[in-house]
């Protein structure tokens, strides 16, 4: 596999981990290193966490991994740029 596919699987995964948080995040800086070789058939895995979300910026990091074995370590920076629904809490949209 490219690793143009682990690094977007990386940076989805770093994504969806921001997400969770209820953060609206945008990609400022992603950070690869290949592990090892990742074949071109079987089932990858991306696994992202959240290591530091502060008000401008979020830190994650992601691993691609097939059969146990991690393929990628990724680390991404990314731009805090607001709420999910930009909604506050308490606050009324019709």
């Amino acid at each position: 596999i490219h690793g143009g596919v682990l690094m977007s699987m990386a940076d989805a995964a770093m994504g969806n981990a921001i997400r969770s948080l209820g953060i609206k995040g945008v990609t400022t800086d992603c950070s690869t290193s290949f592990i090892s070789s990742a074949p071109l058939h079987g089932l990858l895995v991306a696994r992202g966490m959240v290591v530091k979300a502060g008000k401008r910026l979020v830190f994650a990091r992601a691993e691609v991994v097939h059969d146990g074995k991690i393929v990628a370590d990724v680390k991404g920076t990314f731009a805090n740029v607001g709420t999910i629904n930009n909604y506050k809490v308490g606050e009324h949209h019709e």
